[in-house]
């Protein structure tokens, strides 16, 4: 079991817990890859209906907001239901209105810029002290893992200042931008999975296991949004065997595994 010290420019900032499989035990496999089956997810986000997924997605791409009578032309379905699902929406604190009457506009509410609570780092202890993102002699599995704790990093800190996450996590800035890249895109195109895993973090559950299948959930999401065989090799290349703490990797890596799996990958297509 390893001792990091996670800090900024401002010093120290918490000490993070990694705890590494013993010589004897099973290789460490990612939480991604090997987890009991997710259970049944509120129906607050994942429920949401077509009409309320597309009116929020064109919230999200409107500047300055959008008013319930272009909601109306702009998605084609009836009035009562547009408002319906304005309602569930601002009910879920997916959405917020600007002024009043029939001027009223309709703006996206953003995730958080600033901490989500005060002793967030300890809690990432914990969570990275339960469930490892190290796999011993797998680069692909540990690279996916260390994604997994750079989105933890960015929603807890509020943040998205790659230097200050970079200097968080002792990983190359290149990497965290990539990671970050990927949080934009999941904003972007409103992925429910963000936003239920943000939520998830705001209780400040104690309940790992939850916040574990919401961050694989939002995983899938992203890896079927965004991963190509190039995009892998270049976040791997990223990363360049540095892993959250400070350690490196002790295996060598000479690409084969993901020579093999991309060459697998491309006979299936």
């Amino acid at each position: 079991m390893d001792q990091i010290v996670l800090g900024d420019n401002s010093g120290p900032i918490s000490t993070l817990t990694v705890h590494r499989p013993e010589a004897d035990a099973s290789p460490a496999v990612p939480a991604c890859a090997s987890t009991p089956t997710r259970p049944s997810p509120p129906a607050s986000l994942y429920d949401l209906t077509t009409l309320e997924r597309f009116t929020l997605l064109v919230l999200q791409q409107a500047r300055n907001g959008i008013t319930e009578s272009d909601l109306w032309f702009i998605t084609g379905a009836e009035t009562v239901d547009v408002g319906k699902a304005l309602t569930t929406l601002e009910g879920l604190k997916l959405i917020e209105h600007l002024g009043d009457g029939a001027a009223v506009r309709y703006i996206p509410v953003a995730l958080s810029s600033v901490p989500l609570f005060v002793g967030w780092e300890s809690w990432l202890t914990a969570y990275c002290a339960k469930y490892p993102q190290v796999c011993d002699g797998d680069t692909r599995g540990t690279t996916y893992g260390t994604v997994m704790v750079v989105i933890l990093v960015a929603l807890l800190s509020g943040s998205r200042n790659r230097k200050l996450i970079a200097d968080l996590t002792t990983l190359p800035p290149q990497f965290v931008s990539s990671v970050l890249e990927m949080i934009d895109v999941a904003e972007k195109w409103c992925f429910v999975e963000l936003y239920e895993l943000e939520k998830l973090l705001l209780e400040k559950s104690e309940k790992h296991f939850e916040i574990l299948h919401a961050l694989q959930a939002l995983m899938e999401r992203l890896w079927n949004r965004w991963w190509t065989p190039e995009r892998e090799i270049a976040l791997n290349r990223l990363r360049a065997g540095r892993q959250v703490g400070g350690q490196a990797d002790t295996w060598v890596d000479d690409g084969e595994c993901v020579k093999e799996f991309i060459s697998l990958y491309s006979a299936a297509q």
